[in-house]
């Protein structure tokens, strides 16, 4: 994303607190090929309320955060692969607001925007 011009959508280190805690409860996954990261994300069962309300009908609703394929992995389908298996009917994300190219990529992964929430503290806001 940093060689794209894109510097202000993730830190440059997520803090190792939140990376332990997700995986603590089982929502960080990590995608390995031959002993190799080659991408990422978490999953949950939280809407964020800034940006979701819950739906008790929902029941295989899940909240898809930092997706992230390593570059040198790009354009493989590994982001399609990953979203795809993470078993859920109903699947929600939000992403970067600003970011048109992440927001065409899902759409070609077959997601639609409903809405953006502009909220000035907040980068995310596209789901």
């Amino acid at each position: 994303m940093r060689s794209r011009g894109i510097t202000d959508q993730w830190p440059t280190r997520f803090p190792l607190c939140d990376l332990a805690q997700r995986a603590d409860r089982g929502e960080l996954h990590i995608a390995c090929n031959d002993h190799t990261t080659v991408g990422t994300f978490a999953l949950d069962n939280h809407a964020d309320p800034e940006f979701w309300h819950d739906d008790p009908r929902q029941h295989a609703r899940g909240y898809l955060h930092r997706l992230a394929v390593a570059r040198d992995h790009a354009g493989q389908g590994i982001g399609a692969k990953l979203v795809a298996n993470s078993n859920r009917h109903w699947l929600r994300l939000d992403c970067a607001k600003n970011n048109t190219r992440l927001h065409a990529y899902y759409r070609q992964l077959g997601f639609t925007h409903l809405r953006t929430i502009d909220i000035p503290h907040r980068k995310s806001g596209a789901g």
